[in-house]
């Protein structure tokens, strides 16, 4: 069983920043790329927040704009599951 901290790991975030590449190819994702190398020694709940953090800066816009990047990846990227959601 792993530790907390580890169900949001470096892969989490390269998977994470993988799909939502593909549900918007024109977005540089350069906050969510640099996440992967701050990841590791963070606890769970900051971990999470970098990820969101990540992802608004990323993918300026309002909650219509999101939400159709996150079904987008829902539909075309078949690893977008579990914790990436």
């Amino acid at each position: 069983m792993p530790f907390a901290d580890e169900l949001i790991s470096r892969h989490t975030t390269q998977s994470l920043t993988r799909a939502i590449q593909i549900a918007a190819p024109d977005a540089g994702l350069t906050a969510l790329r640099a996440a992967a190398g701050q990841i590791d020694p963070l606890p769970l709940r900051q971990r999470a927040d970098l990820l969101r953090e990540a992802l608004l800066t990323d993918l300026p816009g309002d909650y219509t704009a999101l939400a159709r990047t996150v079904r987008t990846a829902r539909d075309q990227a078949p690893h977008f599951t579990g914790w990436l959601i």
